[in-house]
């Protein structure tokens, strides 16, 4: 079954098939995500007015404050927010996974293959950051205008037609206005096309310099918007040293190597091994006419490796970010679809006549969707044990005001913040990934959190130094009754 739409004379055809297969991914992978869970943004997000004045004068989201305000503006409950949330992510994740899919039908004439390729180039392992927090279904948008322009930029290197590159430019803009340092993503969609449609060095670097120029005009603007007009520190200054060439070469092996975040040691090593391999496979068992481009083949499979590298890694090579969490450094967990990507380009028609070749690419696939799928559900299921823990700790504190309450005759509305010696940021058990903080370690979630669970409207008060000296005296790591002292109307608590 299919359809075709005509528009700015795009021919597409609708595959059917494929969009039921990116679908089904999308619900196997993400679907247990359904049920509310609570970062610690949402708590304040839940529980504070005007959230989105901190979205976009400390974020330079301007889009996502546009839509905070709308929420606020219309009092949506939270638990509504989720869901519209959750719906709209998995809907254009199924959409931006389909638009990067469908060309590569023209290669490979298999829609459970294109649809595993494009899932694991644009819902990588990275992506599971976006869908820890309530916006979630802001950031699948953005991705989506990512994908939208690559799209649209493909065209470009197939026609030649610059009609086609100012609305991608357009996407692009919508897409640094929701999360600035996604944009890598588009021009890491590009690199194997770029290798793949250039037909002489002139071309290649002619579509290098335009990809570089639609990806550093709307980073341009988002940068001057945020830095300049907003006067958010959330973006550093530009300051590219020799030494961040080497701090950067060293994260990148610990993060490519040991376990980091969601990625258990050596996941990233091996798969990119298994690609390389496969690349291999493809131009040794090849056609003649395909084995007279090996060489030409290996100059831009590298390419492709030190062009994701780079671009992934382009805000903290140039000091604009210092941060190496998932969802900073989200385009470089697109590397290995798009190295399979580059596989299959290369080795057009090749997958179709040798088994060898395809069944490694299978296996690789497979392999790398069980992986990504069990770190998934180990991530989500700790998140929602995380919750259910900061859920505990609020009825134990509810507890002991009660019983506070009844013994003196007098009513907490006032809760003061302490640390001891070391705050937990991660509760024992739950810290394997990083991704799941605990409430009470935030000073923006730990009293939304309390007012949350307990259906309070406590308000925070101002530390005193004398508790202040007393707390840091302990080092508890658990909770504790001497955790709390009360003082007529205001409950001091020290946060382990």
């Amino acid at each position: 079954m299919s359809i075709f739409l005509k528009k700015k004379g795009i021919y597409t055809q609708l595959n059917y098939k494929l969009l039921l297969y990116c679908s089904i991914l999308m619900v196997v992978f993400f679907g247990v995500n359904f049920g509310i869970e609570f970062a610690t943004d949402t708590y304040s997000t839940f529980g504070e007015a005007d959230t989105w004045k901190w979205m976009l004068y400390e974020n330079g989201r301007v889009l996502n404050a546009l839509v905070y305000y709308l929420f606020e503006l219309l009092h949506v409950p939270g638990g509504y927010i989720y869901k519209l949330s959750y719906l709209t992510a998995l809907f254009f994740g199924v959409l931006s996974s389909y638009l990067f899919a469908s060309p590569l039908l023209f290669f490979i004439k298999k829609e459970w293959v294109a649809s595993f390729v494009a899932f694991l180039t644009i819902l990588n392992f990275y992506v599971i950051e976006y869908f820890l927090f309530i916006e979630k279904g802001l950031f699948l948008i953005a991705i989506f205008f990512c994908v939208a322009a690559f799209r649209l930029t493909l065209e470009y290197l197939k026609n030649k037609k610059l009609l086609y590159l100012l609305p991608s430019l357009f996407c692009l803009l919508m897409a640094v206005f929701m999360y600035q340092t996604m944009l890598g993503l588009f021009v890491v969609l590009c690199l194997p096309f770029i290798a793949y449609y250039s037909k002489s060095i002139k071309e290649f670097f002619s579509f290098n310099l335009i990809v570089a120029l639609l990806y550093g005009i709307p980073m341009g603007i988002g940068f001057f918007i945020t830095n300049v007009i907003l006067g958010s520190d959330r973006v550093g200054d530009p300051s590219f040293q020799l030494s961040n060439i080497s701090s950067v070469f060293q994260s990148i092996l610990n993060i490519s190597i040991n376990r980091w975040t969601v990625v258990p040691a050596y996941t990233f090593l091996l798969f990119f091994l298994l690609c390389c391999c496969l690349f291999l496979m493809t131009i040794l068992y090849g056609s003649k006419e395909n084995k007279e481009k090996n060489g030409i083949n290996i100059l831009l499979f590298l390419y492709i490796i030190l062009g994701t590298y780079f671009v992934s890694f382009f805000p903290q090579l140039t000091g604009i970010s210092s941060l190496y969490l998932p969802r900073v450094i989200y385009p470089y967990g697109a590397v290995f679809g798009i190295l399979l990507t580059y596989c299959i380009l290369a080795g057009k028609n090749e997958f179709q006549n040798r088994a060898a070749l395809y069944y490694s690419l299978c296996f690789i696939l497979l392999a790398l969707s069980c992986s990504q799928y069990l770190s998934f559900q180990s991530v989500f299921i700790d998140r929602y044990r995380c919750n259910q823990s900061d859920y505990y700790y609020c009825q134990i504190l509810s507890y002991q005001i009660e019983k506070y309450e009844q013994e003196s005759g007098n009513t907490i509305d006032t809760i003061c913040f302490y640390n001891d010696q070391n705050v937990l940021w991660w509760e024992r058990g739950y810290d394997e990934s990083t991704l799941n903080t605990r409430a009470q370690s935030c000073g923006w979630s730990n009293l939304t959190s309390i007012n949350h669970y307990l259906e309070k409207n406590y308000v925070k008060g101002d530390p005193q130094p004398e508790y202040e000296e007393y707390f840091n005296q302990y080092d508890w790591g658990t909770y504790s009754e001497e955790q709390l002292i009360f003082e007529e109307n205001i409950l001091h608590l020290c946060v382990y």
